[in-house]
């Protein structure tokens, strides 16, 4: 099965399963998000740096992106007056 997702997300994701599943299992569910579009506003590469990510089970180094521009934004079930 990770062979199956590494397969279909690029290589993205690896190893979905970290561990064997017990021999008696009867089914198992996947779920996976994997991304494959072009950004609207594409990230600058010279501004992309590894930086702390921090998750539950620890720090990691990971590229973020930073993206600079004026980008419009609405959000219409606000009640202001």
């Amino acid at each position: 099965m990770s062979e199956w997702v590494s397969n279909h997300t690029n290589e993205k994701i690896p190893k979905f399963l970290q561990q064997p599943l017990p021999t008696d299992t009867k089914v198992v569910l996947l779920s996976a998000l994997y991304f494959a579009a072009q950004w609207k506003h594409p990230f600058m590469p010279e501004f992309t740096k590894m930086l702390p990510f921090h998750t539950p089970n620890g720090t990691v180094m990971v590229d973020q992106m930073l993206n600079m521009g004026s980008f419009s934004f609405a959000h219409d079930s606000l009640s202001l007056q």
